[in-house]
């Protein structure tokens, strides 16, 4: 079965449990729905951010995200070089 097949049917579970009032479906439902998406929804949706404990965004990998925009200040070209 298709992601849009099985998103369809999880739906259609949560949809009927709730017209005959089937808590259980209705989650059924919903965690299908959620594992269909989970393939494209969860590959980036974080960005490399998460929450910590008091639900502060910060980087998902500390040592990368602190040295990925260093430079070297020799290697940089001034400002007035750049205009020439």
């Amino acid at each position: 079965m298709t992601r849009i097949q099985e998103k369809a049917q999880g739906h259609t579970k949560q949809a009927v449990g709730q017209m005959v009032g089937d808590e259980k479906l209705v989650l059924e439902g919903k965690d299908q729905v959620r594992k269909a998406e989970g393939g494209q929804a969860s590959r980036h949706s974080d960005h490399g951010i998460v929450r910590n404990g008091k639900a502060e965004e910060q980087p998902k990998d500390k040592q990368r995200a602190q040295t990925a925009h260093t430079t070297d200040a020799r290697d940089s070209v001034s400002r007035e070089q750049t205009r020439k």
